[in-house]
């Protein structure tokens, strides 16, 4: 038993990383059945960018901020917030994935990484192109695996990928996301997160 159920309990999950040390094909065989057979298709007219700290551009953080908010609806970084993921890629410690159909941006994600590991960080994507595109974020991350390989990065943290308890009610869309995530295999993990340690009872 390890811990009795009260107040002091936020949330209990799973979460899951890559091993960025196994091959690009181990990798890929551990992704699920639909995951591969989405990396199979290919839009002429999708055009994938990678921006690290020798080609990144002055203030293209600034169009994935206009674009968050457009997504969500409103801002949910400062300015400053997003200037300090700049600052992050211009230290050698991100990567900035764009994609864009034909000349219109769609989609912009954020990978942190240090020497050792990376983070899935942030994203956004047109909603309306998840209709006409099935994989924009499926090829998001595989590049971002490829990338992060290149740079003898060891391991890629998913995040979340399934919620057995949350104080908070965690809606359909979250769910979709940890199901989404977990289908790219990885190690899994199992945490907890509390809010008051002086209140636990082991």
């Amino acid at each position: 038993k390890l811990v009795e159920k009260d107040e002091s309990l936020d949330f209990i999950g799973v979460e899951s990383s890559i091993n960025l040390n196994n091959t690009l094909d181990f990798i890929n065989k551990n992704f699920s059945k639909g995951h591969r057979s989405s990396l199979k298709i290919t839009y002429e007219n999708l055009k994938y960018e990678l921006f690290d700290h020798k080609n990144y551009q002055k203030d293209l953080i600034l169009e994935m901020m206009n674009l968050h908010k457009e997504v969500s609806g409103r801002a949910t970084r400062s300015t400053e917030t997003w200037r300090t993921i700049e600052k992050m890629i211009l230290n050698k410690k991100g990567l900035l994935i764009k994609v864009k159909d034909n000349k219109k941006t769609i989609s912009y994600a954020f990978i942190f990484f240090n020497n050792n590991s990376a983070v899935y960080f942030s994203s956004c994507t047109l909603r309306e192109m998840f209709k006409l595109y099935k994989n924009i974020t499926h090829k998001t991350i595989w590049e971002s695996i490829k990338y992060l390989k290149s740079i003898n990065c060891k391991s890629f943290y998913m995040g979340t990928t399934k919620t057995y308890y949350s104080r908070n009610i965690t809606d359909k869309k979250n769910k979709n996301i940890d199901l989404f995530k977990s289908s790219f295999g990885g190690e899994k993990n199992n945490f907890i997160i509390y809010n008051n340690l002086k209140n636990i009872k082991f």
